[in-house]
């Protein structure tokens, strides 16, 4: 089993065996070998990419329309390394050396600090598409990046950058609307050389600290607390995936509630819960992520397009697109073209 050490990812040789045997290097995407892009012919298809964030920390973005279940392993060397994942698509598991494993599901996000000199074996399924991005900082980079001394950083993220902090430790968040936007944003990035850098900076940083403040865990005093079951959970889970694979059904909340078996409360308030989006928001999103897709990637008309992910009058898909992405459906279209025919 092939092993990659954390500080190899910008080594384009050592990435070279990780990667699907039809991607190929994106020369020059990067100045002064600050970054590196394996991707296949087919444009949007980003099998991988990472880039230099600062000394000590960069940010890793992955995609891939369908593989298989894979297991490899990473080596942490020179120090402790705080990996941060955001999963839209794609789940798995990581078993840590001398510690056990840890479950990281698609949709969620995964905040650990793995020890130096351990080895991570790392399980992910691809085989229904991948979607991901990393953050890997050392601790003493993350206070770097955030410009803020150890001691300014909230307690409940102090063992990020804790340095007497011996053991593995992980903890799973909700996947925030505004995570998914970040990476979306990240994987659809139209720049090159420095101003690729720089935009990756800043999105990694605003991911970062969605992150720092979705630690904070506590809730208001006297907040009711909502048990869901594993079945539940499961039924919640279920209902993501009847979105994701329905974008252009126009279901209400009550309609999809039953479709899982669910009561519309318990959906609502648990969907919220997990994945700390509304299921409306959720559907929303995922139906204009997707419909930026393939304005982005094919000559489908904008109109065709609005239909296709639900949609029923022009008018209104066309605001919630510029909402969301600050940019009209068809300047989109025209922005992809022009990329395109520039390259």
């Amino acid at each position: 089993m092939q092993v990659i050490d954390y500080s190899k990812f910008l080594d384009s040789t050592a990435v070279r065996l990780f990667v699907p045997s039809e991607a190929i290097p994106d020369e020059d995407i990067y100045d002064c070998n600050q970054g590196i892009r394996f991707r296949s012919q087919e444009r949007h298809r980003i099998c991988w990419e990472s880039v230099r964030l600062a000394e000590g920390a960069f940010l890793l973005a992955s995609q891939d329309y369908a593989g298989e279940v894979l297991t490899y392993r990473q080596r942490v060397s020179e120090s402790d390394w705080v990996h941060i994942q955001f999963r839209l698509n794609g789940g798995g598991c990581e078993n840590i050396a001398r510690t056990g494993v840890v479950q990281t599901p698609e949709g969620s996000c995964i905040v650990s600090r793995y020890p130096e000199s351990c080895i991570v074996e790392r399980t992910v399924d691809t085989t229904q598409g991948w979607k991901v991005a990393c953050l890997f900082v050392t601790p003493v980079a993350l206070a770097d990046l955030l410009d803020a001394p150890v001691a300014r950083l909230p307690e409940y993220a102090l063992w990020l950058t804790d340095r007497s902090c011996m053991q593995a430790r992980s903890t799973v968040l909700a996947l925030q609307s505004s995570m998914v936007v970040a990476v979306n944003d990240i994987l659809s990035c139209p720049f090159r050389g420095w101003n690729r850098r720089a935009y990756m900076r800043g999105k990694s940083l605003e991911l970062l600290s969605t992150v720092i403040h979705a630690l904070d865990s506590s809730s208001p005093a006297g907040a009711p607390t909502l048990r869901l079951s594993t079945s539940d959970s499961e039924r919640i889970a279920l209902a993501r995936s009847v979105m994701c694979a329905n974008l252009e059904s126009t279901l209400t909340l009550s309609e999809l509630a039953r479709k899982v078996g669910l009561n519309r409360t318990k959906l609502a308030l648990g969907f919220k819960s997990i994945y700390g989006v509304s299921v409306q928001a959720f559907w929303r999103d995922a139906k204009l992520d997707r419909a930026r897709q393939i304005l982005q990637e094919s000559e489908t008309p904008v109109t065709e397009v609005a239909f296709s992910v639900g949609y029923s009058e022009l008018s209104s898909f066309t605001r919630a697109f510029t909402r969301r992405f600050g940019i009209a459906p068809r300047e989109c279209k025209a922005e992809a073209r022009y990329i395109l025919n520039r390259d």
